[in-house]
C-alpha cells in the first residue's frame, strides 16, 4: 500500500543485508512519479545489476563465435526450425553459458537483441578493418536474421553462433528428424 501512494522505507530485518546499490535501484524504480522513475534501459546500466552480470569476454570463444556466425546460412525454414530444436534441448549447458555470455558482452544496451552497430563494435574489436567489419555483419544480417526485424535477437544468435559441427553429428539430427516425422513413417 505505501508503495502505490509513493512512501516505502528499507528498515525492516530483512533489508540490512540488502547492499546500498541494491537499495539505490529498487527507489529508482518504486519512484512514484513515472517521468521521473528509472526506464529499463537506465535501470539495466545500474551499477548494481551491472556488478551481477559475469562480462568476462573470451577472445578466442569470441573469434569462434563471429566464425560461426559468418558461416551461417538460414534460408531454408525446415533447417531453421530443426537448428532451433537442437540448440534449445540438445545444446551443452557449459556450450549454451558460453554463447550467453558472449551474447551479453556484445549486447551494450542489455535490449536482449544485436543491432548492427552492436555487432560491427564486436568485429571491430576482434582487428577487422571497418570496412570487413561492414561487409561481414551485412552479410550476418541477411542470413541470421530470420524474423527480418533489423536486430539477431538471442534465438536467432544462438542457432547463427553455435558450433555447427558439434551440434549437427547424426545422433542430433535424427532426433530433431523424428520430432518432425510426426506419423513415424521415415518422412517429414
Amino acid at each position: 500500500e505505501r508503495i502505490k501512494i509513493g512512501t516505502f522505507s528499507f528498515n525492516g530485518s530483512g533489508w540490512s543485508k540488502i547492499s546500498i546499490e541494491a537499495k539505490d535501484l529498487i527507489s529508482k524504480m518504486l519512484t512514484y512519479d513515472d517521468k521521473e522513475r528509472i526506464s529499463a534501459e537506465e535501470a539495466y546500466a545500474h551499477k548494481w545489476i551491472q556488478s551481477k552480470i559475469d562480462l568476462v569476454e573470451d577472445p578466442t570463444k569470441t573469434k569462434e563465435i563471429f566464425h560461426n556466425l559468418k558461416g551461417f546460412h538460414a534460408k531454408c525454414k525446415l533447417k531453421e526450425a530443426a537448428m532451433m530444436f537442437i540448440v534449445t534441448q540438445l545444446m551443452s549447458k557449459k556450450e549454451e553459458a558460453e554463447l550467453e555470455r558472449e551474447f551479453k558482452c556484445l549486447d551494450k544496451n542489455g535490449d536482449g537483441r544485436l543491432s548492427r552497430e552492436e555487432l560491427l563494435a564486436g568485429y571491430l574489436k576482434l582487428g577487422k578493418t571497418e570496412k570487413q567489419a561492414e561487409t561481414e555483419v551485412d552479410d550476418l544480417m541477411k542470413e541470421a536474421d530470420a524474423d527480418a526485424n533489423g536486430t539477431i535477437d538471442y534465438s536467432e544468435f544462438l542457432i547463427a553462433a553455435s558450433n555447427n559441427k558439434k551440434l549437427l553429428c547424426s545422433g542430433n539430427i535424427k532426433k530433431a528428424f523424428d520430432l518432425f516425422d510426426a506419423d513415424h513413417s521415415g518422412y517429414i
